[in-house]
């Protein structure tokens, strides 16, 4: 059983509060029953079903969320899910998060640098910056930070030495 965080403000929120009550109904289902990443596998008629015959139109619920939902091949996919469950950046040695980037892979959502791709570009438009982007530490770049960190602690450690050295020396 999947536990998630719940936004405790979400009822304060304008954009929540001007939706019909069976799309509130549906922004719950949906966030409790996505995935890690925040994919829905589309079920109309499980929601149906749990809600005693309230339907849905796919058209309405992406027309309704304004980009909040957007359409990933055959699922529904919740773009701001895993910051909020999981904080900005990914990594690739917390366990949790090798999932979550095995299902952005997964759906083609990532690109060689770790962000979203195909999103961005289809809801803001091409010469816009990414609306949404996440990135994670890969193991290349987590040796590329370790090196960085393992040479500045070198400067600071020879900046040390010297200074160590002159005062030896009697001279401050």
């Amino acid at each position: 059983m999947a536990k998630r965080f719940t936004d405790t403000s979400l009822y304060d929120k304008a954009w929540f509060q001007e939706l019909p009550n069976q799309y509130k109904l549906f922004w719950e289902y949906i966030t409790k029953k996505c995935d890690n990443a925040g994919f829905w596998n589309i079920n109309f008629g499980m929601f149906s079903y749990i809600f005693n015959g309230l339907k849905l139109e796919e058209e309405d619920i992406l027309k309704m969320f304004n980009g909040k939902i957007v359409k990933v091949d055959d699922k529904f996919f919740i773009p701001k899910f895993i910051e909020f469950q999981n904080g900005e950046i990914l990594r690739e040695s917390n366990n949790a998060h090798k999932q979550i980037i095995k299902l952005l892979e997964k759906n083609g959502l990532l690109d060689d640098l770790g962000a979203w791709k195909g999103l961005a570009r289809g809801l803001a438009g091409a010469s816009k910056p990414p609306k949404y982007s996440i990135v994670y530490n890969s193991i290349r770049n987590n040796k590329e930070i370790k090196e960085k960190k393992i040479n500045k602690r070198k400067e600071n450690f020879e900046k040390q030495v010297y200074y160590e050295d002159d005062m030896l020396d009697g001279k401050y």
